[in-house]
């Protein structure tokens, strides 16, 4: 229940407009993984039936950006050419997939668009609340989610590189919630996320 707990807690912080009172921040208890995925199972469970039960804790900001929103860059003249994507804590898969299996899933971008992207950028969560890597995409393959829905799965050309941490910042609360489109070359100058997102 701690697990839980902690990443409830963190998720409204991060993605909801509604306030955490309380000042504690619950510990977020280590899991081997066969748990974790149980738990996290439970964790989207829960999310979707807190809505339908009057609870709908995970609203986002009145200002926030949703997922389904692409970033337009500061320079207009700058396309898009790099997928940011949110992942989870180091040791919530981010280290086994993005970093050791040199890949990430399940993106949905159009067919069309696909061309237009090199590269993916890895932003991890509070604590570190900082994009930290980036990876050259070599192709997308397409794969199947939990539920059999079809989802692409980049994969990388090589191991993802280490970057200086770029922090969330000035950022928008809810900015961060899916997969968003900025140019490699901006995020890389930026200081924080706040002035692309």
């Amino acid at each position: 229940m701690g697990w839980i707990e902690s990443n409830l807690v963190q998720k409204v912080k991060e993605v909801s407009r509604h306030k955490v009172v309380n000042g504690n921040q619950p510990s977020d208890p280590k899991l081997n993984l066969q748990d974790k995925v149980l738990a996290a199972t439970f964790l989207s469970r829960l999310e979707e039936m807190l809505p339908i039960m009057g609870l709908p804790l995970f609203d986002p900001n009145d200002d926030a950006i949703t997922p389904d929103q692409s970033v337009s860059t500061p320079n207009p003249h700058n396309e898009a050419n790099t997928i940011l994507v949110p992942t989870g804590k180091f040791d919530d898969g981010f280290e086994q997939v993005f970093l050791n299996e040199h890949s990430w899933y399940y993106l949905r971008i159009s067919s069309g668009k696909l061309d237009r992207f090199k590269y993916i950028a890895a932003y991890q969560p509070a604590p570190v609340s900082a994009v930290t890597h980036i990876a050259e995409i070599e192709t997308f393959t397409e794969i199947q989610n939990e539920k059999g829905q079809p989802r692409l799965k980049a994969v990388f050309k090589g191991p993802a590189q280490e970057i200086s941490p770029i922090p969330f910042g000035s950022a928008k609360g809810g900015s961060l919630q899916g997969p968003r489109y900025v140019n490699r070359d901006d995020l890389l100058l930026c200081k924080d996320l706040g002035e692309l997102l």
